[in-house]
């Protein structure tokens, strides 16, 4: 076992009846002024060091039969500041009494790729499956929670915020609105539309039965005029009969002109009617060729406007789906960025390199969320929008066509 004391050494000099084990007469020395709580003993074996100069208090001690052996300490000014071996007997700067064999000292600097169960570094605890301080937490699934808990990313990818979370994009160029608000804008669009759709489709609705109506009242009427012709052409062949047979002995009466004079009056009654209900059958033609026509521009406005939905939805998709992938990208390299100052800050010193990584970490992040909150608000408002407008004004223009 190591003891320790120091002496002052005055003389030294050749025993001249002591040997060692191979029979050379051992060496002495005189000395004074000891110091330490060791007690001298025989068979003690001495190490050389200086109690003033800090060149000279170093000391390298390998054991393999001392208590807790075997060990390789290296030992300055009486303190052990490193072990290698067995480590029992050793407890650390934070209270921890280690066990087993590895490797111990004040400090470690590792230039290549290190296996490690668990741990705490620069007090961060970390184990096979989470990194950890008592502010934030990292899982290997891709969990992850911040501030606390106030930023909690799920393995899934989706992010949630606690009720006191405040987002501040004032250092984000193009802040006409935020992501938020573009949502906001194009689910009201897209509801704009639907109800314009909608009352496309009631129009078609009221506009088929408009024509239905109109196509059983022409069908009424052209029977009507139909039944009046055929009254027009019997009263005339009446009218005929009746002067043939006033004329056919050459002689027309009283009673007979006054036959022929009623038969002419009822043969052009019933013509001018037949006119009439033909002129009426006419006008009611027209009426539902019309109807039918502006129902033909309801059916294609109606066709066009649900083209114009659904094209515009599939537009916000597509860009919703890439508002998401930015986001999640922002969301990782922001994760990435923290991971990047977790392990600078690990051992307390943050050298060059690891600021350049902190300061990239950092910029790609920004531009990440920067990039994400761009394609979540400019692209999908313009084309929507303009889509709509299209929509409308070919709908709008073609039905005017159709009903003229």
């Amino acid at each position: 076992n190591i003891k320790s004391y120091y002496i002052t050494v005055e003389s030294e000099g050749t025993s001249q009846s002591r040997t060692d084990e191979e029979g050379e007469l051992m060496k002495y020395i005189t000395f004074t002024d000891k110091t330490g709580s060791g007690t001298i003993e025989v068979n003690d074996i001495l190490l050389r060091w200086n109690s003033s100069d800090a060149d000279r208090k170093g000391l390298l001690y390998m054991s393999s039969s001392s208590t807790y052996a075997p060990f390789y300490d290296v030992i300055y000014d009486g303190q052990t500041k490193a072990r290698f071996g067995r480590l029992d007997g050793i407890t650390s700067t934070t209270g921890k009494v280690l066990s087993g064999y590895g490797l111990w000292a004040q400090n470690g600097f590792f230039e290549g790729w290190i296996n490690a169960k668990e741990g705490l570094i620069g007090g961060i605890s970390l184990n096979d499956s989470r990194l950890s301080t008592p502010a934030y937490f990292l899982d290997k699934d891709g969990t992850a929670s911040f501030a606390n808990g106030a930023a909690v990313f799920n393995a899934d990818g989706r992010v949630v915020f606690s009720s006191n979370v405040t987002l501040d994009w004032s250092q984000v160029s193009n802040t006409d609105s935020i992501a938020s608000k573009s949502y906001a804008t194009e689910e009201a669009r897209l509801a704009r539309l639907e109800a314009e759709a909608n009352a496309a489709t009631d129009a078609q609705t009221k506009a088929d039965a408009a024509l239905s109506a109109a196509q059983a009242d022409a069908e009424f009427k052209a029977d009507q005029a139909k039944a009046d012709a055929i009254a027009a052409a019997n009263a005339k062949a009446e009218a005929e009969t009746v002067k043939a047979k006033a004329y056919a002995d050459g002689i027309v009466t009283g009673a007979e002109q006054r036959a022929i004079d009623d038969a002419t009056t009822k043969a052009n009654a019933a013509e001018a009617a037949a006119i009439a209900s033909a002129a009426t059958d006419a006008a009611t033609k027209a009426t539902t060729a019309k109807n039918a026509a502006i129902s033909a521009a309801a059916i294609d406005a109606k066709a066009k406007a649900d083209a114009a939905l659904s094209a515009a939805q599939a537009d916000a998709k597509l860009k919703a789906d890439q508002a998401k992938a930015d986001a999640i990208a922002a969301a990782n390299a922001k994760a990435e960025a923290e991971t990047v100052k977790a392990k600078a800050y690990a051992d307390g010193i943050v050298t060059e390199a690891e600021q350049r990584a902190i300061d990239d970490a950092t910029t790609k992040a920004n531009n990440a969320e920067a990039a994400a909150i761009s394609s979540a608000q400019l692209d999908a408002t313009a084309k929507a929008n303009a889509a709509e407008a299209a929509a409308i004004a070919s709908a709008a223009t073609d039905a005017a066509t159709k009903a003229t």
